[in-house]
């Protein structure tokens, strides 16, 4: 399991059995939206009242962050103020969806 741990700053692992949760990559918020998929873990990082928002993947392996792309999530109409984030992983792709937009990223590094 991959959670936010305030106290750690950062992404973490938990084990399966037991022990002490590891770090993976540090951050200043917890991420908006997680999946994971053939050994990464994909993040959207940021500020939930700032853009632009990053879309990282993270190698579980190595703990390697590559960031795949900046984005601007436009709230929705509803009058909340925050936008609705999600992460979808296809074939060939990862779908980001930020607010009222699609945002595709290629998940070849």
């Amino acid at each position: 399991m991959y959670l936010y741990d305030r106290k750690a700053g950062g992404l973490v692992a938990l084990p399966r059995r037991g022990g002490e949760p590891r770090l993976l990559a540090r951050t200043r918020q917890p991420p908006l939206a997680l999946a994971t998929r053939d050994g990464a873990l994909y993040a959207i990082v940021g500020d939930t009242r700032r853009a632009p928002r990053e879309v990282w993947r993270l190698d579980l392996a190595s703990s390697q962050v590559h960031v795949l792309g900046h984005f601007v999530a436009d709230p929705w109409p509803h009058g909340s103020g925050y936008p609705r984030l999600g992460l979808a992983i296809g074939r060939t792709a990862l779908y980001v969806f930020g607010g009222q937009q699609l945002l595709s990223v290629p998940r070849v590094l």
